[in-house]
Formats: C-alpha cells, sequence, structure tokens
C-alpha cells in the first residue's frame, strides 16, 4: 500500500496496532509504535495507540514496561483517558501493587480524569485479596461518595474481604444495606462465610433465602453447604443436600463426591466410602487425583495399607499423577505400620517417577526412624534431605535433635542446635525442653544457661521456664541457677534503683535494661551524655557508677551476654541532647604500659571476699607493681563494687594514671559505687620507685573493665 502511493495517518496506524495486539504480536506493535516515532513524520503517537499498548503489555504480566510506557506517553504530552489506567489498575492489583494502584487512581483524580465503577471496583478487589479491607471499605465509600452507583461486584469482593478476616456478620450488613437485586455469587459469598466459620444454620437460612427470592442456588453453592455439612460431623444430612440439588436438576460433579469421601472416612466410615467410590467408578464418573488421595488417606489412617496401595496402583493405569499429599499420606501409613524400608523406597521413587519429595513427607519417615530408634538411620535421611536441595525446617531439626538426646548422643544435638542458629532457624519449646532435659540429665547444668539465654529475643518461653524449674526441683537443684537465670540482672537493677533514688530505668524495663540518672532526660540535658554498660559479669557496676560527675547512663546486659542493639539505642535516645553522648566501648584489648609509667590499681572483690583480704592483697600487689615492674602506683581501690555475683575471688585491674586521668578521679561525684576513703578523700598514692632508664621495656597487660 506504501508502494502505492498511499499514505497512511493516524487512524491507519491505530487499526494496525491494534490487531497486532489482538493477535498477541505486542512487540511487533511495538515497534511500529516506534517506527512512527523516528520515520514517520506527519503522523504522532496518540492516546489510543499508546493505551492499546499499555493494555497489551498488562495483559502479559509485563507492568514494569506498561509503567514506563505511561509515563512515556505523559513524557510526550499525550493527556491519558480512563481507558489507559483501567488495564494498569488491574494489572498493579493482579501484581500486589497496591501503592501503586493507590497512586494511579490518585494521578485519574489530579488530571480530571473520571474514575468509574470498573476501576473503583478492582481497587476494592485489589485490597480485599492482600487483607487491606479497611482501606477496601474506605474506597468503597469514596465510590458511593462520588456517586458512581454501586456494583455487585464491588460489593461481593469487599464482603469476601470480611469473610475472610471471619468478620461475616459486617458482610452480612453490607449485603443488606447496599445490594440491591443480588445475585447468586453474592449469595455464594455470604454462605462460604458463614461456612467458613461453622455457622451451619446460618448458611442454611440464607440458603432457603435465596430459593424466596427467585435466586436458584448453582452447584457451587451446594458444593458450599455439602462441605459445611461433613465438616460439621453431619454427613446424613449431606446426603439430604445432595438430593436436592439433583431434585432441582443439577447433577453433582467430582467436587461433590469428593467433599463426601473426605466427610465419610473423617467420620470413620471407610467402607462407606470404598463403596461410594466403587458405585462411582461403575457409573463412569471421572474422578480426580484428590478423590483418589481422600480414600488413600482414610486407608493409611486406618492401616489397611494393602487397599491404599491398590489404589495408587490404580491411579496410574487411568495416567493420574499422584500428588504430594498422596504419597506423603502413604508414606505416613507404611511408617505407622512399621515398614519403614517400604517408606524409604517410596520415598525414593517420589525423586525418580513422580513429584519430588517435600519436607514434610521426610519429616514424616525421619520421625518414625527416631521412634523406632533407628537414629543412624534417621541422621542418614537426614543428610540426604540436605544433598537433595531441600532445606530442613524447625520440625526436622527438632525431630532429629529429641531423638539423639533420648539416645543420650547429646553432643550431637547439640550441634544440630547450633547448625539451627547459623541457619537462622528460630527452636521451639519442643526443642529447647529435649535439650534442657538430656543435659540436666547427664550433668551439665552449666550449658543450660545458654540455653536458657539463647530463647527467643532473650525471653524464654514461660513453659520451658516452668520446665526447667520443675525439672530442677525434681533433681535437688537450686533453679535459681537455671530457670531464673534470665532474671538476676532485672533483680539487680530492681534492687538498686530502689537503694539510691538519684536512680532510675528506663520505660520499657525489664525487657530493656538501662539504668540513667533520674534528673537527665534528653529534651533537657545540655551536656555531653557519657554513657557505658556491659553483660552480667560486670552488673550491676556500670549501674553503680551512674551519677553526677561520673556515666550518664548504662546500658546492662544478660548472663553471659552484651546488651542487644535495641538496649544500647533506647540508652542513648533516653539521654542525649542537642551536645550528643560519647558511648564508651569496653574492648578484651593488650595495653601497653612501660616502666616509669603512673598506674592506678584496683582489687575488685568478686562478692564473697572479706574486705580485710582485699586489701592484703592490694598490700602485696603494689611492691610487686613498684619493685618487679618499675610501676608508680597513684591510686588503690579495693572493694566489691565490680562484680554481681556472692563468690569468693578477686580480679586485679591497673590502668595508666596521667595528670588529667589523675583530676578526672579527684572530681566529685555522687555515683553510688565510686570508693572514697573514710574521710571522704581519695586513698593517699604510693611512692614512685625510680628504674634506670636501660632496664625499660614495655609491659602488656590485660585493662579488666576499661
Amino acid at each position: 500500500m506504501l508502494a502505492d502511493g498511499f499514505e497512511f495517518n493516524e487512524i491507519t496506524y491505530g487499526t494496525l496496532i491494534n490487531g497486532l495486539c489482538d493477535a498477541g504480536k505486542t512487540k511487533v506493535a511495538v515497534r511500529l509504535l516506534r517506527m512512527i516515532q523516528h520515520c514517520v513524520f506527519n503522523v504522532k503517537p496518540n492516546v489510543v495507540m499508546y493505551s492499546r499498548i499499555i493494555e497489551a503489555l498488562c495483559k502479559e504480566g509485563l507492568v514494569n514496561e506498561a509503567c514506563e510506557w505511561y509515563y512515556e506517553m505523559v513524557g510526550n504530552n499525550v493527556e491519558p483517558t480512563v481507558f489507559t489506567f483501567r488495564p494498569l489498575v488491574r494489572a498493579l492489583c493482579v501484581a500486589g501493587w497496591l501503592n501503586e494502584a493507590v497512586w494511579m487512581v490518585e494521578e485519574m483524580i489530579s488530571k480530571g480524569i473520571y474514575v468509574d465503577l470498573y476501576v473503583f471496583s478492582v481497587l476494592i478487589d485489589g485490597l480485599c485479596k492482600k487483607g487491606m479491607v479497611g482501606e477496601a471499605r474506605e474506597v468503597f465509600d469514596e465510590m458511593i461518595k462520588r456517586g458512581c452507583g454501586v456494583s455487585v461486584v464491588a460489593c461481593s469482593s469487599l464482603m469476601v474481604g470480611y469473610c475472610l478476616k471471619n468478620e461475616v456478620d459486617e458482610a452480612r450488613r453490607l449485603f443488606d444495606a447496599v445490594v440491591g437485586r443480588p445475585d447468586v455469587w453474592s449469595y455464594n459469598v455470604l454462605i462460604n462465610g458463614y461456612c467458613k466459620v461453622r455457622r451451619l444454620d446460618d448458611a442454611m437460612k440464607l440458603f432457603y433465602e435465596m430459593w424466596g427470592k427467585n435466586v436458584v442456588p448453582n452447584l457451587v453453592t451446594y458444593n458450599l453447604l455439602v462441605d459445611c455439612v461433613c465438616k460439621c460431623g453431619r454427613v446424613a444430612i449431606a446426603w439430604k443436600v445432595v438430593k436436592t440439588m439433583c431434585e432441582s436438576g443439577l447433577a453433582p460433579d467430582v467436587v461433590t463426591y469428593s467433599i463426601l469421601l473426605d466427610g465419610l472416612c473423617k467420620e470413620q466410615h471407610l467402607d462407606l466410602a470404598v463403596v461410594l467410590f466403587n458405585q462411582l467408578i461403575k457409573r463412569g464418573v471421572a474422578l480426580d487425583v484428590w478423590s483418589y488421595s481422600i480414600l488413600i488417606d482414610g486407608c493409611c489412617k486406618n492401616q489397611r495399607i494393602g487397599e491404599a496401595m491398590n489404589f495408587l496402583k490404580e491411579m496410574h493405569l487411568r495416567n493420574l499423577v499422584p500428588h504430594i499429599v498422596t504419597y506423603t499420606s502413604l508414606i505416613d501409613g507404611l511408617c505407622k505400620s512399621g515398614r519403614l524400608s517400604s517408606a524409604w523406597r517410596l520415598l525414593n521413587e517420589m525423586h525418580n517417577n513422580g513429584p519430588p519429595p517435600d519436607v514434610v513427607a521426610y519429616s514424616t519417615l525421619l520421625h518414625a526412624l527416631c521412634k523406632s530408634e533407628h537414629f543412624d538411620q534417621a541422621i542418614l535421611l537426614f543428610n540426604q534431605m540436605i544433598r537433595r536441595g531441600l532445606a530442613p525446617d524447625v520440625w526436622s531439626y527438632t525431630i532429629l535433635i529429641n531423638g539423639l538426646c533420648k539416645s543420650e548422643r547429646i553432643d550431637e544435638a547439640v550441634n544440630l542446635f547450633k547448625d539451627m542458629h547459623l541457619k537462622n532457624l528460630v527452636p521451639d519449646t519442643i526443642t529447647y525442653i529435649s535439650l534442657v532435659d538430656a543435659l540436666c540429665r547427664s550433668g551439665r547444668f552449666s550449658y543450660v544457661w545458654q540455653l536458657v539465654n539463647e530463647m527467643h529475643g532473650n525471653a524464654p518461653p514461660l513453659d520451658v521456664i516452668n520446665y526447667i524449674d520443675a525439672l530442677c526441683r525434681n533433681q535437688h537443684l537450686d533453679s535459681k541457677c537455671l530457670a531464673s537465670a534470665y532474671y538476676v540482672v532485672t533483680e539487680f537493677i530492681e534492687g538498686l534503683v530502689e537503694t539510691y533514688p538519684g536512680l532510675q530505668y528506663l520505660d520499657g524495663f525489664p525487657q530493656v535494661k538501662v539504668v540513667l540518672r533520674a534528673d537527665v532526660s534528653a529534651a533537657t540535658y545540655d551536656e555531653v551524655a557519657i554513657i557505658s554498660g556491659g553483660g552480667i559479669g560486670h552488673e550491676p557496676a556500670h549501674a553503680g557508677f551512674v551519677g553526677e560527675g561520673m556515666l550518664t547512663a548504662a546500658i546492662c546486659g544478660d548472663i553471659f551476654s552484651s546488651p542487644p542493639v535495641d538496649t544500647i539505642l533506647a540508652g542513648i535516645r533516653a539521654v542525649t541532647g542537642p551536645k550528643g553522648c560519647l558511648l564508651v566501648v569496653k574492648e578484651t584489648n593488650y595495653v601497653p604500659i612501660t616502666r616509669g609509667e603512673r598506674v592506678v590499681l584496683m582489687v575488685n572483690g568478686l562478692g564473697g571476699t572479706p574486705t580485710m583480704e582485699l586489701m592484703i592483697t592490694a598490700e602485696k600487689t603494689v611492691p610487686i607493681l613498684q619493685l618487679e615492674h618499675g610501676l608508680a602506683v597513684d591510686r588503690v581501690y579495693t572493694g566489691s563494687f565490680m562484680t554481681s555475683l556472692d563468690m569468693a575471688g578477686f580480679s586485679i585491674s591497673i590502668m595508666k594514671a596521667d595528670p588529667v586521668i589523675l583530676q578526672r578521679l579527684d572530681a566529685p561525684t555522687k555515683a553510688p559505687y565510686w570508693p572514697v576513703a573514710a574521710n571522704g578523700n581519695h586513698p593517699p598514692a604510693k611512692i614512685p620507685v625510680p628504674i634506670p632508664a636501660s632496664r625499660q621495656h614495655r609491659l602488656m597487660s590485660y585493662i579488666h573493665g576499661n
């Protein structure tokens, strides 16, 4: 046509693009539009061309590309219409991009484009499917406010949303208030909602109401009622519903029969289910995979494994591919009947001929192996699962950990427990109780401490704590060492704050363990805040150093653990004003101290050593530091102020003492735990011993707590 001199216009090109999109040749349509942009100078792409390509891209699920074409369209000053936005809003809702869909509707409103009933209905449906029923109701009310009218589709979508959240009464109120002429699908939504919450009487009333309003129930309506009746354990009534269904001229389908088979099996009427199944086969009803799977599961639960295997063979003869649920039911039945080798063989056959087994199938066999004390085979199966590319879940680990603990292979169980943490799997109550029980029975009580602190967010489940406490009483142990370990720091802080009115703990206590000055808040504090902290080995020492002239706040950790990040952040926010804060973080480093330098000595008791013995220790330590190491001791502090434990022993710490540090040590403070002499002054300094420079060398000394 072009060769004959025929000149295409916008209508011609628009028709071509429309036809290409209808034929599924969207890429060709896109190339044609690009050719128009670059090679055809008398025709410019218009809104129809752009909108048609956007619609075709949306139908193919290419939402990003469709949005890019929309932005290009707007950038080229081509004004979109409601037909441009319709497919975009629908595609964004289908893709689950609700925020973008709402933005598109807002874009329509900002451009003065009429938002029609279709767009509102699509957006309501998308919001409800995401569980955002409150937002969907706001859109619904806005739709009515704008005078768009009310469609049965929009009402049904919102009713589905309410029913998904089990708010069936709210769905019924909407149905009564808004739906003028309800159709069968609106009724089906409400009946499904009532059936979901087992309100069978209300569902039946609605069913009879349909007949009164000349709304004829369809196959879905009857199947919903049959399913609800069966789940309520009233299979006899289900048959009456099916009879009514047949009298109305509707023939039951395979879904109806599958529901009946399932109801009979669950009510322990397996023989009746088999009779019904055989009758359906003789009548030529094409039963599907789920019909066979229901019957196989019923046979397995009644330990009629031979019949279940025969049904599986019949499925293969009818070219029906068993579902993973079918195989899992068979594996479970074989395991419960003690045929573990057959179950394992069936599991391997699934890899070769059927759908590959999932974690549930493996865990079923794993549980049976552990229950029958075949622990080596269970470990082999567990490793096989990993080699096959399946990631064990919490239940898989728990099964094996529980089995290994019962067989006293505790080290292997502990290694599996650690592997769970490496894979970010959160152990459940059974996992912890299995390990705690095994560790206590083997006398490894110290490891139980660590288990308690590794529980969810350092907050052990109450049933686990109760179990540990009962276990300790049974074995004549002090449960405070185990079950109450989590509460030790909490009790220390409570006692400290009640003793010293100048201290307070942060809101969020006891989960957030932060002690701060009672006269400080972030809104009013105009000094640099000084914050420190540590684990239970140093608590409540840091809290005892909180006060005017020393720490502004102390952040406390738990047993054998540093404070979590959230607690540190909470402490910073509580006391940090415009001038900021200094966070003192301890590191277990070795700090070089040179002979001839001046130091401060701290002899710290662990709570059970008398003060006199600590003073004797200090008296023996000072000459060693002076004569053997050539250090000048300027301060000596003794006491049990760096501990939270009531035990014998002490630690020795030294730190450099330059004039600035000594000045700061001498500064006045109201911190309750900072030691002073009986007369209110700091203890006197020792006389330094001069050492020749030629004998100087470096001394690496561990600085405890500084």
